[in-house]
């Protein structure tokens, strides 16, 4: 089970990585598209600089969007890996602080 859960992750990571490159290439490329339309004079450079600065806030909500979704992937990934969440860990650990209290400090390590 844990490497099917490494490999998921590693999926989930290459993806996320995958969606960032892509948005980033793509305002690269809308970016030489739009300088070549003000250089045959198809764009002023204002309009330009609108389109340019809608497809960036576009990029941006993208972005967001791909985050969100990467952190629910992983937490319904945790959800169904069996590992222990810190709050579980934290209150085992204070119960198992109380039993040795109770057995007058005895450790056994």
């Amino acid at each position: 089970m844990e490497d099917r859960f490494g490999g998921m992750m590693e999926m989930g990571r290459k993806a996320f990585l995958l969606g960032l490159g892509a948005l980033s290439m793509t305002k690269e490329k809308a970016e030489q598209l739009v300088q070549e339309m003000v250089q045959k004079g198809e764009l002023s450079q204002k309009e330009a600089q609108d389109f340019i600065s809608k497809i960036v806030d576009r990029g941006k909500e993208e972005q967001k969007q791909i985050k969100d979704w990467f952190r629910e992937e992983i937490k319904r990934m945790l959800a169904e890996a069996p590992v222990v969440s810190r709050t579980e860990y934290e209150k085992l650990e204070a119960r198992l602080a109380r039993l040795e209290a109770k057995m007058g400090g005895q450790q056994e390590e």
